[in-house]
């Protein structure tokens, strides 16, 4: 981007000017409400960035290497907005754009719709526009296996081993006192008879609450990772 842009600019320009990155340059400019960013090298847009366009009247991303758009487009409304002639890569993650584009509102702000297509994804999908795709074109039917499987086993793992290490304890503790001489007590002993013992001391009440805390943490990540993220369960908007 251009350097020290005047904060009063309220049109701009910035075609074929091999710009490759937009994020967080427009939070200052508030008086500008028409920009023109087409034929750029521009492969990411940020959503911070869409939300510092939303006072604009005019914004033109067309014919860049964008794969993707941030989700905050969809908070974007009177203005007029041209996103298409761009490689969007279309997988289950693009569904809530297909659906956002099918919105009457949507359409009336997305002049080029209609030119906004899969480059990439699956092979039933390239070359057709998004708004026309469908859950059959992008195999969205089957439960997506890995990223949600995956953080399961870590925890079910992590889980395993840390009961496993819990109900072990004692005899863990006893095995380092007679390998290293450790001492794992809570309390220091001054009496040298109960010192030689101090190995078999067990953990106390608190630490079954600990390991119960943990337990609980664990549950929640696996809620906020599967049931928060748009890639795994994508955001449907319905159609007015």
């Amino acid at each position: 981007m251009p350097q020290s842009i005047p904060t009063d600019t309220q049109w701009m320009n910035l075609a074929r000017n091999n710009i490759s990155e937009v994020c967080g340059e427009f939070g200052y400019m508030t008086d500008i409400n028409h920009i023109e960013l087409q034929y750029n090298t521009i492969t990411e847009l940020c959503g911070a960035c869409v939300k510092s366009m939303g006072h604009m009247n005019y914004i033109d991303i067309s014919n860049n290497q964008l794969s993707s758009l941030p989700m905050e487009v969809t908070e974007l409304s009177n203005m007029t907005l041209y996103i298409g002639s761009n490689p969007y890569s279309c997988s289950c993650s693009v569904l809530w754009m297909a659906n956002w584009l099918n919105i009457s509102t949507a359409t009336s702000v997305v002049k080029d719709y209609r030119n906004v297509r899969c480059k990439h994804g699956k092979r039933q999908a390239v070359g057709k526009a998004i708004f026309e795709l469908t859950k059959e074109n992008l195999d969205c039917f089957g439960f997506p296996i890995v990223p949600v499987v995956m953080p399961c086993v870590v925890v079910a793992l992590t889980m395993i081993v840390g009961f496993t290490i819990f109900r072990n304890l004692d005899r863990i503790k006893f095995f380092l006192f007679l390998k290293t001489s450790i001492r794992l007590n809570e309390d220091d002993h001054e009496d040298t008879d109960i010192m030689e013992f101090d190995a078999l001391v067990a953990y106390r009440y608190s630490h079954n609450t600990f390991m119960i805390w943990v337990y609980y943490l664990q549950i929640l990540y696996l809620y906020i990772y599967i049931f928060t993220d748009p890639y795994i369960f994508p955001k449907n908007l319905s159609v007015s």
